[in-house]
Protein backbone atom coordinates (compact mmCIF):
# COMPACT_ATOMS: atom_id res chain seq x y z
CA UNK A 1 0.00 0.00 0.00
CA UNK A 2 1.06 3.18 -1.03
CA UNK A 3 0.30 6.04 2.52
CA UNK A 4 0.40 9.70 1.92
CA UNK A 5 1.25 11.91 5.01
CA UNK A 6 1.68 15.99 5.47
CA UNK A 7 4.05 17.25 8.14
CA UNK A 8 4.18 20.27 9.59
CA UNK A 9 7.91 21.25 10.06
CA UNK A 10 9.12 24.85 11.51
CA UNK A 11 12.65 25.63 12.51
CA UNK A 12 13.34 26.49 15.82
CA UNK A 13 16.16 28.67 16.57
CA UNK A 14 19.10 26.41 18.34
CA UNK A 15 17.16 23.42 16.69
CA UNK A 16 17.49 22.64 13.06
CA UNK A 17 13.59 22.01 12.43
CA UNK A 18 10.88 20.35 14.97
CA UNK A 19 7.76 18.28 13.36
CA UNK A 20 4.80 19.83 15.05
CA UNK A 21 2.21 18.09 13.65
CA UNK A 22 1.56 15.11 11.19
CA UNK A 23 -1.48 13.48 9.60
CA UNK A 24 -2.09 10.26 7.21
CA UNK A 25 -4.76 10.97 5.24
CA UNK A 26 -4.94 7.95 3.66
CA UNK A 27 -3.45 4.98 1.21
CA UNK A 28 -4.18 3.46 -2.01
CA UNK A 29 -3.02 -0.18 -3.28
CA UNK A 30 -1.91 2.04 -6.84
CA UNK A 31 1.00 3.66 -6.82
CA UNK A 32 -0.56 6.03 -9.48
CA UNK A 33 -3.61 7.13 -7.32
CA UNK A 34 -1.31 8.02 -4.83
CA UNK A 35 1.01 10.22 -7.52
CA UNK A 36 -1.90 11.68 -8.66
CA UNK A 37 -3.59 12.13 -5.47
CA UNK A 38 -0.22 14.20 -4.62
CA UNK A 39 0.02 15.77 -7.98
CA UNK A 40 -4.02 17.38 -7.72
CA UNK A 41 -3.84 17.68 -3.79
CA UNK A 42 -6.79 15.31 -2.93
CA UNK A 43 -8.49 16.32 0.02
CA UNK A 44 -6.41 19.89 0.88
CA UNK A 45 -3.57 17.92 2.40
CA UNK A 46 -1.85 21.35 2.64
CA UNK A 47 -4.38 22.89 4.84
CA UNK A 48 -2.89 25.71 4.92
CA UNK A 49 -0.22 24.32 7.23
CA UNK A 50 1.37 21.48 6.28
CA UNK A 51 4.90 21.71 3.98
CA UNK A 52 5.68 18.28 3.77
CA UNK A 53 4.03 15.18 2.44
CA UNK A 54 5.46 11.76 1.82
CA UNK A 55 4.31 8.72 -0.21
CA UNK A 56 5.62 6.05 1.50
CA UNK A 57 5.11 1.81 0.30
CA UNK A 58 4.44 0.04 2.67
CA UNK A 59 4.17 -4.09 2.76
CA UNK A 60 1.81 -5.77 4.92
CA UNK A 61 2.29 -7.11 7.55
CA UNK A 62 4.20 -6.60 11.40
CA UNK A 63 6.73 -3.90 11.81
CA UNK A 64 6.69 -3.32 8.18
CA UNK A 65 10.11 -1.57 6.48
CA UNK A 66 9.19 0.74 3.83
CA UNK A 67 9.66 -0.40 0.49
CA UNK A 68 9.67 3.51 -1.19
CA UNK A 69 9.57 6.84 -0.28
CA UNK A 70 8.46 9.76 -2.70
CA UNK A 71 8.79 13.07 -0.99
CA UNK A 72 7.31 16.38 -1.89
CA UNK A 73 7.34 20.36 -0.27
CA UNK A 74 4.31 22.66 -0.76
CA UNK A 75 5.27 25.72 -2.80
CA UNK A 76 2.94 28.43 -2.09
CA UNK A 77 3.43 30.22 -5.37
CA UNK A 78 2.19 27.75 -7.46
CA UNK A 79 -0.38 26.45 -4.66
CA UNK A 80 0.95 22.82 -4.90
CA UNK A 81 3.23 19.77 -4.30
CA UNK A 82 6.30 19.72 -5.55
CA UNK A 83 8.83 16.37 -5.67
CA UNK A 84 12.02 16.85 -4.32
CA UNK A 85 14.62 14.57 -2.97
CA UNK A 86 13.96 13.32 0.42
CA UNK A 87 15.24 15.77 3.21
CA UNK A 88 18.21 15.29 4.64
CA UNK A 89 16.44 16.05 8.26
CA UNK A 90 14.70 12.36 7.63
CA UNK A 91 17.48 10.75 7.51
CA UNK A 92 16.86 7.06 10.16
CA UNK A 93 13.27 8.25 10.27
CA UNK A 94 11.01 5.73 8.73
CA UNK A 95 7.22 4.96 8.80
CA UNK A 96 5.77 8.40 8.92
CA UNK A 97 2.43 7.50 8.32
CA UNK A 98 1.88 3.66 10.84
CA UNK A 99 4.77 5.02 12.98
Amino acid sequence: MYFLTSLWRKAEKGFEATIKNERCFGYFADKQDALKAADENWADMHECMYNWLVIEKIPEGLHAMPEEEIWYTWDDGTKRWIHVDKPVWTEHIINWSIG
